[in-house]
């Protein structure tokens, strides 16, 4: 199986390499959550000297992302639109929750309400900002 994108009806990419993407996107959001904030060196350490208004403000565009790469990768699997957008809100509730939850192990690392809250707004904007694009393509 090839991750390099095929031309398809429907897009640029074939449904495996939308999942493909989806997918390590999803895992390089898990593994922003896992990164130690106390006393991180080397290559990682941008990370922890970044200003964190600026690194909570983050988790919208991030999630944004997340809810339009996962629309594409359920497209196929859910084709009713409304659904779909209920599975991908459903989603993107439980991965914020999720990665929120598991900073309690990671050292320097906590769960914040305010980042499930931007993770959400991040959602909701997604899948308004979606719909605001699938509205204008049926023109």
């Amino acid at each position: 199986m090839s991750l390099t994108p095929r031309l398809s009806k429907r897009g640029c990419f074939s449904k495996v390499s939308k999942r493909a993407i989806f997918f390590l996107y999803t895992a390089c959001m898990l593994m922003t959550s896992l990164i130690p904030m106390d006393n991180t060196k080397g290559s990682l350490s941008f990370w922890a000297g970044m200003d964190p208004t600026l690194q909570n403000l983050l988790h919208v565009p991030m999630f944004m992302v997340f809810i339009y790469l996962c629309n594409q990768a359920l497209e196929e699997v859910v084709r009713k639109m409304a659904r779909r957008v209920w599975v991908v809100l459903g989603f993107a509730a439980f991965l914020g929750i999720f990665m929120e939850g598991i900073q309690i192990v990671v050292p320097g690392r906590y769960p914040s309400g305010g980042d499930i809250m931007l993770n959400f707004i991040g959602a909701v904007s997604g899948v308004l900002l979606l719909l605001k694009v699938m509205q204008n393509r049926e023109r």
